[in-house]
């Protein structure tokens, strides 16, 4: 009876999860050929390349402490321990502003470099504008995990702070097109508009998490006195929270990294083609997007149970189901890569063609492997996955580079798929090695795996 309901749960959580997804990578999509098709390739080009660091620079800002407040927070529910959950609260909550404040510092020299290298117009106004976006990415997306810790799916999903949440995204292209209507887009007048929209959802996000605080401290003032629960020291949290982060910063160099390596070593013409690819294969992945967010608050509950069964059951009928649903955008870049760029971008981005169809065999890995590395995160083997990610990341610069500088923007696709085949390949027999389990598309009905 249990795993119906909780299968009930899931199936409307991924709904929910489904539609939001959906919503913000059209809206998402749509910003970009507007951008596309507004701005000289050139200008389309810096934008992408300005973005892309808010968004790595951020994932170093959290820490890791938006992803370890969101277990700590299921785990707690999941032992009715109210006091301890707001005690993770305070206490991670504090330390997320201190790393979010240090690195937003720190992001104008990281601006710097991007000029030295790239040749942009860092103007001191899109110097601070960066450095606000950078801090509300930081709070938004600690505001989100901790509602999906909650098991707030739906809110969590449509706050999301990715560039494909929902309401982020519409919020977004509204502003865009209202800015455009007015003055010329360029880099200051894009940032004012993604900034004032991250400022919208997170007070949204605010609102619903003060919610969910309120209740969980009317609980806690009424049995506090029988849950004395001590949390573990800041040091231990930080070194925990360390290896989560130095995944997360790895795992999105891997996501965003390639376009610096393509802004280094390709034509500036190449480098706008090289982001139309990468945008379009994103499709790919949206159903290993939209499951993963669906169960991942529900890996901490599950492993603290010792729930083994029921976890690889959850995480391989979602990558199942994803990769199901995966086949049909890919088989459409694969066979037709051409027209879909010529109907979406433009002619001007022809020559993406056949790095998408390159791109889309990484990205079918990616789904078919499942939430091999959330599940380490989440079951509390993030060094590891810490580990797959150093040895990937250096792979992928080195391997990148050479390739990119020898065989172009061909070179530079074979190697992201390759070295992202590799990494969930080593992240999912390490899931197995470690738990048991397997994460990946089942393909036939095998055995559960068992400590």
């Amino acid at each position: 009876m249990l795993n119906v309901s909780r299968g009930k749960s899931l199936l409307s959580g991924s709904v929910l999860v489904a539609v939001g997804r959906v919503v913000g990578i059209g809206s998402a999509f749509l910003i970009s050929m507007l951008l596309a098709r507004t701005v000289t390739k050139n200008e389309f080009a810096t934008i992408s390349l300005l973005m892309n660091t808010v968004i790595i620079t951020s994932t170093a800002a959290r820490f890791g402490f938006d992803r370890l407040l969101m277990r700590h927070i299921a785990e707690s529910l999941a032992h009715d321990e109210a006091s301890r959950l707001l005690s993770y609260v305070r206490k991670l909550g504090g330390m997320a502003m201190a790393s979010t404040a240090a690195v937003c510092l720190s992001s104008g020299l990281i601006l710097y470099f991007a000029d030295h290298y790239y040749r942009l117009d860092v103007t001191a106004t899109l110097l601070m504008l960066s450095m606000a976006s950078l801090a509300t990415m930081s709070f938004l997306h600690l505001a989100c995990e901790s509602l999906r810790g909650y098991g707030a799916l739906a809110i969590s999903t449509i706050c999301d702070a990715q560039r494909t949440g929902p309401l982020l995204n519409l919020c977004f292209s509204a502003l865009l097109m209202g800015t455009g209507f007015f003055c010329p887009l360029n880099a200051e007048s894009v940032f004012i508009a993604f900034l004032a929209s991250q400022l919208v959802v997170l007070l949204f996000a605010i609102v619903f998490l003060a919610r969910s605080l309120r209740r969980t401290s009317v609980i806690a003032a009424v049995f506090g006195a029988s849950q004395r629960l001590t949390v573990p020291s800041k040091s231990r949290l930080a070194k925990s929270a360390g290896g989560i982060a130095g995944s997360e910063v790895l795992t999105a160099c891997l996501g965003f990294g390639d376009l610096w390596i393509a802004g280094m070593t390709l034509p500036r013409e190449q480098l706008s083609t090289w982001v139309v690819a990468v945008q379009l294969t994103q499709f790919v992945s949206l159903p290993h997007n939209i499951v993963n967010l669906t169960v991942i608050s529900q890996i901490p509950k599950l492993f603290i149970h010792r729930d083994l069964d029921g976890l690889e059951e959850m995480l391989r009928s979602s990558a199942t189901l994803a990769t199901i649903v995966s086949i049909f955008p890919a088989l459409l870049l694969v066979c037709t890569p051409t027209t879909v760029v010529s109907l979406s971008y433009g002619n001007t981005f022809a020559e993406a063609a056949i790095p998408i169809s390159i791109l889309c065999l990484g990205k079918l890995a990616v789904v078919a492997t499942g939430g091999c590395g959330a599940c380490l995160i989440f079951c509390g083997h993030e060094r590891i996955l810490l580990k797959i990610n150093i040895f990937s990341a250096i792979i992928y610069v080195t391997a990148g580079m050479l390739a990119a500088r020898t065989f172009g923007i061909i070179g530079l696709a074979a190697t992201v798929s390759i070295v992202t085949i590799t990494t969930n390949l080593l992240s999912l027999f390490a899931v197995r090695r470690l738990l048991g389990i397997w994460t990946s598309v089942r393909l036939l009905r095998p055995k559960t795996g068992h400590f």
